[in-house]
């Protein structure tokens, strides 16, 4: 299995090529400091030990050809971070002084080659590189990157719209392709000839109304010499198209700008919007389909956010039979997917664990077209403020059957926005609300330097997407973290459980899924502030259980107990739901032979 993520903290540039290593450095300066020891296949160039007062470190080191960085080693020093392109590797945040070693593998990459046609005849553009192990598909060039390189000009007579497969795939600009067993990924370009100008009507660069007619509408890039850089409020209001293209100039898009484009089911825009809102869409019925062309350079990559759309790109690959833990982040602290696939058997394991707020019901949005007959779907929710999401998801309204979208999913669409084809756009709320701030804030990161490259991965999570240390746990007895709050077994309601059912379950046992459910891992010391004591804690954990098989047992196979998951406060690392290594293993090993046990 592969798989990747991270997250930035202490930041290590490498130089690529041959070095001499240098000497282990013997300064001591007073505060933290980040220590890297020379290893086999690496070498450290320059000071080894460098004060961390910030908690992030820098240091240069190159490595053997034919190797990359698969981890770290070292008490209280996470290995996050890898970008092979820049020969860069970082480290988490440092609370302590620390010293750390790197681990290497020989590196598993292919050679590919991406074929862009963008008429008849041959190519005109042949873009040759290396998948990296970590990524199981290839980024196609952003719109950037094709202008850089010449194979399109902003003075264009038409749009390029994005990119077709051989098998009648559409990709966006900067998404992510599947590469073949040869190596190759043939691209044909999608272009969409502009909508007459004399359409529109524009003032200072924004488009204040548009008489055409016809199933599509391609905006230009310029109307009349001016470029076009905003959409004015009910520009396209009662348009009856049924496609909509908005070109890269377009920064803005005004509340109601496409009011009551009731016919409207694909809308085409890059990320290169900063104002937008779920308004501009009002009384769009039939809106589905979002297609999102990049433009902007990736910064989040390497965090962990982005590994999980490796392992969302490696389960949409998979061939054989998936096994898919989801729930939030106490998944990605609580499981171990090799030792998972190992006892298991027979299924490769994909852990989506990543933030309890993140709706189960947009998880089932992304990951339904993978998941088949005899596949397994083991879903194993949190408590407290997750616990909506951690089920079905937060309503907009009172009643609606529309999910609020949550925007840390943005971290892990910038990888690869094809993803986003996934969704059906209609179902959710509040996604325009916060996509134009998202990308206002990537471009003031890559104003700052933080851009990434698409080949970058992180080694903090393994390629299963499950936490990779082996030094985690906190040792800390009788110890409440209390980033969660009081434990509420209560607080998952009769509600949120028959809901889950219905929208989570039944749509998955209707494709032959095989379905499990296990419980959170928790902190036994947080459930002392409402539960008084170790018998108090035990009993509600109980009575939880009883709750949890009445009302969803005959729909799902329950693994364990939540006594079963509750262990004491020193086996976590930074919360009252993260498991730190020692137990990680246990509670692994234990819901996995659960769960073979009742194959």
């Amino acid at each position: 299995m592969k798989k990747l993520v991270c997250l930035l903290a202490a930041v290590i540039l490498a130089v690529c090529g041959l070095c001499a290593c240098a000497p282990d450095s013997a300064f001591e300066k007073a505060g933290i400091t980040v220590t890297l020891l020379n290893g086999d296949h690496y070498c450290v160039i320059g000071d080894n030990k460098v004060e961390a007062p910030d908690g992030k470190a820098v240091f240069k080191v190159t490595l053997d050809d034919g190797y990359s960085v698969s981890g770290a080693t070292g008490d209280k020093c996470d290995f996050t971070a890898v970008s092979p392109t820049e020969c860069e590797v970082r480290f988490n945040g440092a609370h302590y002084s620390c010293v750390a070693q790197l681990e290497t593998q020989k590196i598993y990459t292919q050679f590919y080659s991406l074929y862009y046609f963008l008429g008849a005849g041959d190519p005109v553009f042949q873009d040759c590189t290396e998948l990296i192990a970590h990524h199981y598909k290839a980024n196609t060039l952003t719109e950037r990157d094709l202008l850089d390189r010449g194979v399109i000009s902003e003075d264009e007579e038409r749009m390029l719209a994005g990119w077709q497969t051989e098998d009648g795939q559409f990709l966006g600009l900067g998404n992510r392709a599947e590469v073949s067993a040869d190596g190759a990924v043939y691209l044909f370009a999608v272009w969409k000839d502009y909508s007459d100008g004399g359409d529109f009507t524009v003032e200072n660069g924004k488009i204040t109304s548009y008489s055409g007619s016809g199933e599509e509408v391609v905006i230009p890039r310029k109307i009349g010499g001016e470029e076009i850089t905003s959409i004015g409020s009910n520009a396209f209001e009662n348009c009856s198209a049924k496609s909509f293209y908005v070109p890269s100039t377009v920064t803005a898009i005004e509340p109601e700008a496409f009011k009551g484009c009731a016919s409207m089911t694909d809308f085409y825009l890059t990320d290169n919007i900063t104002v937008i809102s779920d308004s501009s869409f009002t009384e769009c019925k039939n809106f589905e389909n979002l297609h999102i062309n990049a433009v902007l350079a990736p910064v989040y990559v390497a965090y962990n956010d982005g590994k999980k759309s490796d392992v969302l790109n490696g389960l949409s690959v998979c061939k054989g039979k998936k096994l898919v833990i989801m729930g939030g982040s106490s998944v990605m602290y609580g499981y171990s997917g090799g030792l998972m696939e190992e006892i298991v058997g027979d299924y490769s394991v994909f852990d989506l664990g990543l933030m309890a707020k993140i709706s189960q019901t947009i998880w089932l949005d992304l990951i339904e077209d993978y998941l088949g007959e005899g596949d397994i779907y083991l879903h194993a929710p949190e408590l407290n403020g997750g616990a909506v999401s951690a089920f079905i998801g937060n309503s907009c309204l009172t009643n609606s059957p529309v999910t609020q979208f949550c925007s840390q999913l943005y971290y892990v669409f910038e990888s690869d926005w094809g993803l986003v084809q996934n969704l059906k756009i209609n179902n959710y709320c509040e996604f325009f609300d916060t996509f134009g701030g998202f990308n206002d804030g990537k471009k003031q990161a890559i104003a700052s330097g933080q851009a990434a490259k698409y080949a970058d991965y992180n080694a903090y999570l393994d390629d299963y997407g499950s936490v990779r240390s082996e030094n985690d746990d906190c040792n800390r007895k009788d110890y409440v973290f209390g980033l969660n709050g009081p434990f509420r077994f209560d607080e998952v309601t009769d509600e949120f459980l028959d809901n889950a059912v219905r929208l989570l379950y039944e749509p998955l046992s209707q494709k032959g899924v095989k379905l499990f459910f296990t419980f959170s891992t928790l902190n036994l010391r947080n459930l002392f502030e409402l539960y008084a004591d170790e018998d108090g804690a035990y009993a509600a954990a109980a009575d939880y259980t009883g709750r949890v098989r009445s009302h969803i047992g005959e729909h799902i196979t329950i693994l364990l107990t939540q006594r079963d998951s509750i262990y004491d406060s020193e086996y976590f690392c930074d919360t009252d739901y993260h498991l730190g290594h020692t137990k990680r293993i246990e509670h692994t090993r234990a819901v996995a032979e659960a769960l073979k046990a009742c194959l």
